[in-house]
């Protein structure tokens, strides 16, 4: 095969686009070159793969140059051709699905033609398109930024042009909102590269532009004045702050308010960003400050759930991780039968390779705070331990079942065989290995209690109260050690 773009563009296209873009070559507009065309109607014999042998590079010359002595460097630039042609082509169907695009290009041109009314006219249309936007994301604002920019040149370039004072402060406006939203937007990922990957650089100009700006000043200047989209900035700024000053539940508070009260500014992905934000603030931080916080987030979960966000995009799926999480909070916060309807109404959603197996894993669960713990171990029984996350959670629904069935032997045999196992994986992330090693060893102090008929030494149990590590079935560990007590 000749390995080369046109080959690993032409991999992306459809059948329909085969068609298309044999018609796109065949064009005297956009292709003189026959020798082109007779390169496609060799080459696309062989799709999707391209890996047959007659399309070895010998082969294909022969096929294009009837005769002729083999030419590398021909082949090569003939195949350089097909390449531009199709990138050329594969930007026209893009702008061609963009009406925006379009229409902004054509008032450019009319712009350079001398025709300024009628850009302006096309123009003020776009303007007023993009007005009536609801959303009031960045996009937008770059959008209109543009618009403003080039209604300015038609009256700019018109020698009767209008006062463009009050475009000037549009321009500004648009531009300010648009920066201040992908500006946090970096901000935000910028902490998250700290946490993860450690990179500090030492100097960061966005730092020294955060640091050096007062923002709060601002907002509230805006609020002053009755700003119409102070709303959004306000909730750009609490997004970053809910993860830079991650123990003052202030940030959480009011982002919560803000979305609740201004979702409808927001496109599917701006909200689904809030959503991850405002559970993340909670799930990394404020959990360990005060456990109320978790019903705070059962109620966040509940309003976006209700927005049916997810999946994002027609043809996708519901995040199995943010499944997931809503079926644990619900479950945690003691709503067992929300847990339920909300499996029975998104189990559905979720890539059908992993249905069946979260739908035994929620049931088990769902049967084990219903304390049905024979169902419960039923459902564990059957489930497919397809990862390192799952193979802990079930030891541990396991340890939780046989404890509250008196199966003293099979929880002490859990507890070594969950040691063995913990040992015997270095691949373990380490904040999993840590949340996990604290509920072991709690529950080996329980069991071991149980099996001997013994107390439960006070200093342990206050050890797990005030154990922040997030580990996990913290609430259960704790009533049982209380019985102990």
């Amino acid at each position: 095969m000749h390995n080369n773009i046109a080959i690993e563009l032409l991999k992306t296209f459809s059948k329909e686009e085969y068609k298309k873009f044999e018609l796109f070559i065949n064009s005297p507009f956009f292709n003189s070159n026959n020798t082109i065309v007779r390169l496609y109607s060799i080459i696309k014999k062989y799709a999707p793969d391209f890996t047959h042998k007659s399309l070895e590079r010998e082969a294909i010359f022969k096929k294009i140059f009837p005769g002729k002595e083999y030419n590398e460097l021909s082949l090569r630039s003939r195949f350089s051709e097909l390449s531009d042609l199709l990138r050329r082509y594969m930007s026209i169907v893009q702008l061609e699905q963009n009406q925006f695009e379009m229409k902004f290009n054509f008032s450019k041109q009319m712009n350079s033609r001398g025709k300024y009314k009628i850009a302006e006219k096309t123009l003020l249309e776009l303007i007023n398109e993009n007005m009536n936007n609801e959303a009031a994301g960045p996009p937008v604002y770059l959008q209109r930024a543009e618009l403003v920019n080039e209604l300015m040149a038609s009256y700019r370039a018109d020698e009767y042009g209008k006062d463009s004072s009050a475009k000037l402060i549009e321009l500004g406006d648009a531009l300010i909102n648009y920066f201040y939203g992908y500006f946090f937007q970096i901000a935000n990922d910028m902490l998250y590269n700290e946490e993860i990957f450690k990179y500090k650089p030492d100097f960061n100009i966005v730092k020294e532009y955060v640091n050096a700006f007062d923002f709060d000043k601002f907002l509230s200047r805006l609020e002053k004045f009755k700003y119409g989209n102070q709303p959004v900035l306000e909730i750009y700024y609490r997004m970053y702050m809910s993860r830079l000053d991650k123990e003052n539940p202030e940030h959480f508070y009011r982002l919560k308010e803000l979305t609740f009260i201004h979702y409808e500014k927001f496109d599917r992905v701006g909200l689904f960003n809030l959503w991850v934000f405002l559970s993340n603030a909670v799930t990394a931080n404020l959990q360990f400050i005060d456990t109320k916080f978790n019903y705070e987030i059962f109620e966040v979960n509940k309003f976006f759930v209700n927005l049916k966000l997810l999946p994002l995009y027609p043809g996708g799926y519901f995040f199995q991780s943010t499944f997931d999480n809503i079926f644990i909070n619900a479950i945690y916060c003691k709503e067992i039968s929300y847990a339920e309807n909300f499996v029975k109404n998104n189990i559905d959603l979720l890539p059908p390779d992993l249905k069946e197996n979260m739908q035994f894993y929620c049931s088990a669960i769902i049967e084990l705070k219903k304390e049905n713990y024979q169902k419960s171990l039923h459902y564990l029984s059957r489930l497919k331990l397809n990862d390192i996350v799952l193979k802990t959670r079930v030891r541990i629904y396991y340890f939780i079942n046989y404890y509250e069935t008196d199966a003293v032997e099979s929880a002490l045999s859990l507890v070594d065989s969950f040691k063995n196992f913990l040992r015997s994986n270095k691949k373990i992330p380490d904040y999993l290995m840590q949340r996990v090693q604290s509920s072991l060893r709690y529950c080996e102090y329980l069991i071991n209690a149980k099996a001997n008929g013994k107390k439960l030494d006070y200093t342990i149990y206050k050890e797990a109260k005030e154990n922040k590590s997030g580990y996990w079935s913290k609430e259960w560990i704790l009533e049982k050690m209380q019985e102990l007590l």
